[in-house]
C-alpha cells in the first residue's frame, strides 16, 4: 500500500502541538495619514482605545488577544461562530462610537479565517493566520470579510447574514480565494 503513513520514529522527537482555531485581524484604515494629520499622540490615543474596544468585544466572546501590532490587533477564538459575533459587534461598536463622536477615527477593517495552527511559544503559526490577514487588508472601512471555512465551520446563524464576495488572489495562496461578507441583519 503505497499511501500508508511511514512507521514512526522514536528519535525524531514530539509531534508539534496544535489546535484549531479562528482568526480574527481588525486594522484601523487609513491610520498613517491620520497620526501624520493630527499626531502622534492623537495617535497613540486612537490605538489605545482601538484596542480597549476590541478587547473587551473579542473577551467577551471568549477570544484572546494574541498580538497587537501598531493599529492592528490579532485574536483567536476557540469558535468560529463567536470570532463571527465579535467581528461584526467590533463593526457595529465603532459605527455607534463615530456617531456619537464624529471626531473618532475608528474605520476598521476585518479578516477572519480558521485552520489547524501550529502552537508556538508567544502564539501560533499556520496558514489560517496568513488568510486572515490577507483577508484584512481587503476588508474596507466597516467591513468584516470572512473565509468560507469560518463560514462552513459556523453554518447558519440567526443574528448574521453572508454575502457571497468577490474572489482574491493571494501572495502565497494557489488559486483564487472566495471573501465572504459577514453583516447583522439590522445593521445599517
Amino acid at each position: 500500500m503505497t499511501d500508508a503513513l511511514p512507521p514512526l520514529d522514536e528519535d525524531s522527537g514530539p509531534e508539534p502541538v496544535t489546535a484549531l482555531r479562528a482568526f480574527l485581524f481588525a486594522d484601523i484604515r487609513g491610520y498613517t495619514r491620520y497620526a501624520l494629520e493630527h499626531g502622534d499622540e492623537a495617535a497613540a490615543g486612537l490605538t489605545t482605545l482601538f484596542e480597549t474596544v476590541a478587547g473587551k468585544a473579542i473577551e467577551v466572546r471568549g477570544g484572546e488577544v494574541v498580538e497587537t501590532r501598531g493599529d492592528q490587533i490579532v485574536a483567536a477564538f476557540t469558535s468560529a461562530r463567536l470570532a463571527l459575533r465579535a467581528a461584526v459587534a467590533l463593526q457595529i461598536r465603532f459605527a455607534h462610537m463615530m456617531e456619537a463622536n464624529p471626531t473618532l477615527h475608528l474605520h476598521a477593517g476585518i479578516g477572519l479565517d480558521a485552520g489547524e495552527v501550529v502552537l508556538v511559544q508567544g502564539g501560533y503559526r499556520g496558514r489560517a493566520l496568513n488568510l486572515a490577514s490577507r483577508l484584512c487588508d481587503r476588508a474596507r472601512a466597516g467591513e468584516v470579510l470572512a473565509s468560507e471555512v469560518v463560514v462552513h465551520l459556523a453554518g447558519k446563524m440567526d443574528d448574521l447574514e453572508y454575502l457571497e464576495g468577490p474572489e482574491y488572489e493571494f501572495k502565497g495562496f494557489s488559486g483564487k480565494v472566495r471573501a465572504i461578507q459577514v453583516v447583522a441583519p439590522d445593521w445599517g
